[in-house]
């Protein structure tokens, strides 16, 4: 079997929904080792956002959810509760035998769980981290969080859709979140490239909204 570009890196997964696991998907079709993390607490919501036959769950519901398979095939799995200092333990455990991080949550989460990059680089000095939110960590915007709809219109995205005479359309099947998810990837791949270059980690703050904006070039310089 070919060897792959990203065989022997760890990955661990603190992504959900759209967005962030797409980006994390994409490092283990690349051969990256992805530790998911999941919370009983607060399953990701495309575990229970589906259509099932007859309208029937059936007994295992929670695992039936074709989104959520299709993004998350070829990780590994974990359940923690990092509201526990247990859970936090483990974490903290698992990322100093690891070589990045990738979360998608609101600015605020990490930080209140005591989990931000500085806290991680106790941990693990070379770790790499991204943050992948709708509008980054920093500015006066960074306490709002969205999904894609708010995304695609900030970012100028919605500008290019519908007809002149009709108001601006989301486009089909969340594509902000496959634009935000490609970006993060790169961007984690660029960031462990530096690290194996340099012997430093690295942080990365990644805007949903900038992402998008970024596919707009030729629509902004006219």
């Amino acid at each position: 079997m070919a060897h792959r570009l990203l065989e022997g890196i760890r990955i661990v997964d603190l992504t959900m929904v759209f967005a962030g696991p797409v980006s994390t998907k994409i490092m283990a079709e690349l051969g990256a080792e992805v530790i998911k993390i999941e919370s009983v607490q607060r399953a990701d919501v495309f575990t229970r956002a589906n259509v099932y036959p007859e309208n029937q769950p059936g007994d295992d519901a929670w695992n039936r959810g074709s989104h959520f398979h299709a993004l998350n095939a070829g990780k590994k799995g974990i359940s923690l509760n990092l509201a526990d200092e247990r859970g936090r333990d483990i974490f903290k455990r698992l990322v100093g035998i690891s070589d990045a991080v990738v979360e998608n949550y609101s600015p605020r989460v990490m930080d209140n769980l005591g989990l931000d990059y500085e806290q991680l680089k106790k941990v693990k000095p070379d770790i790499v981290m991204v943050s992948l939110s709708g509008l980054g960590h920093y500015g006066p915007l960074r306490d709002f969080y969205m999904y894609v709809p708010g995304m695609e219109g900030m970012g100028g995205l919605t500008y290019t859709t519908g007809q002149p005479d009709t108001p601006p359309l989301l486009t089909g099947h969340a594509y902000g979140d496959w634009v935000a998810g490609v970006n993060a990837a790169a961007a984690l791949m660029t960031a462990l490239f530096y690290r194996q270059t340099t012997g430093k980690g690295q942080y990365v703050d990644l805007s949903g909204r900038e992402a998008v904006a970024c596919h707009l070039g030729d629509l902004i310089m006219e």
